[in-house]
């Protein structure tokens, strides 16, 4: 009996990180027994973030869900001698606001919380009043929680009135503080 070849080979997949990344190649018969799918040269089980199929019988799929950045790299099949290959690349996703700063009102020697948040967890953004930095410490505290972008600023006075914003690569996001 015939071996199993590889009629359609893998090819290569380019996807941004949080997505799934989907191969698929075709086999010459039904059902062929021992296949196996590689990622970086480690065999793949199938579990709940690598789902292997087998659609009509000879197309083998394999989806690699919510990949990483260090998911990149090559992706192999097997059945029975013969292999095919291909990359999966996968590329940082853009950094965006998902929720951007919010006109604040609040009155004088109280607290005033602006906060914002982005596309990614943990990634810490720098916050400006107009054109100046601000820095933790004193009565500024800044905080990143996964995706939220905190600035806390203790016992406001007319003088913190002003635009606050959050940067984070070439993305901005800002907001009017008003004390009253």
């Amino acid at each position: 009996e015939l071996e199993p070849s590889i009629v359609d080979p893998l090819q290569n997949v380019s996807v941004e990180e949080g997505e799934d990344a989907i191969f698929k190649c075709k086999v010459s018969k039904d059902n062929a027994p021992g296949v196996q799918w590689c990622l970086a040269g480690v065999p793949l089980q199938a579990n709940e973030m690598n789902e292997m199929a087998v659609h009509k019988g000879k197309i083998h799929t394999l989806t690699l869900k919510k990949v990483s950045l260090e998911d990149s790299g090559p992706v192999s099949f097997r059945v029975g001698q013969n292999t095919t290959a291909a990359q999966l690349e996968v590329k940082a996703a853009a950094l965006n606001f998902t929720k951007p700063l919010q006109p604040l009102e609040v009155e004088e020697k109280r607290e005033a919380v602006l906060h914002c948040e982005l596309s990614k967890p943990n990634v810490t953004g720098e916050w400006r009043k107009g054109g100046s930095a601000i820095k933790s410490g004193g009565k500024y505290e800044i905080s990143v929680t996964g995706q939220t972008q905190t600035l806390c600023i203790k016992e406001v006075t007319t003088e913190d009135s002003g635009e606050y914003s959050c940067n984070v690569g070439n993305e901005k996001t800002s907001a009017k503080l008003h004390v009253k």
